[in-house]
């Protein structure tokens, strides 16, 4: 499959363009990330012209069709589309304890696409980040 550079650029395009618009690919720059840190998520989108705004809405992984993929979003990076590209950076923080106070749980989180306030991508197209809530422990 071969991309039209039309597509890439944002331009306008002709009609089947305009059909096909949306996010072709999204990417986390790294998989794993510890508490506090700042990562870059970002996805690649079609027919959509430069400084077309959008949101990447980051939420918490739960298993197949839990209530948490239904839930509001852990958090809201705001950006818009430059030469096809909508990215941002987003610092890992979250109110998210379990009963005892500890952050021990395993979290991963994975993000939406919205562009011009419609959604525009899906889970299965979001690669998961993956928290590292404490350092590794290895074996003695």
């Amino acid at each position: 499959m071969s991309l039209d550079p039309r597509l890439l650029s944002g331009n306008a395009g002709t009609i089947q363009d305009q059909i096909n618009a949306g996010v072709i690919y999204q990417y986390w720059a790294r998989s794993r990330a510890m508490f506090g840190e700042e990562v870059t998520l970002g996805a690649l989108c079609s027919g959509y012209p430069d400084g077309t705004s959008g949101k990447l809405l980051i939420q918490l992984a739960g298993s197949a069709g839990s209530e948490q993929d239904e839930a509001p979003p852990v958090a809201e990076v705001e950006g818009s589309v430059d030469k096809g590209l909508i990215h941002g950076k987003w610092k890992i923080e979250f109110d998210e304890l379990d009963e005892e106070g500890v952050q021990a749980k395993v979290y991963a989180f994975y993000f939406l696409v919205e562009l011009e306030g419609e959604l525009r991508s899906w889970r299965e197209l979001s690669p998961e980040l993956l928290l590292d809530m404490t350092l590794p422990v290895f074996s003695e």
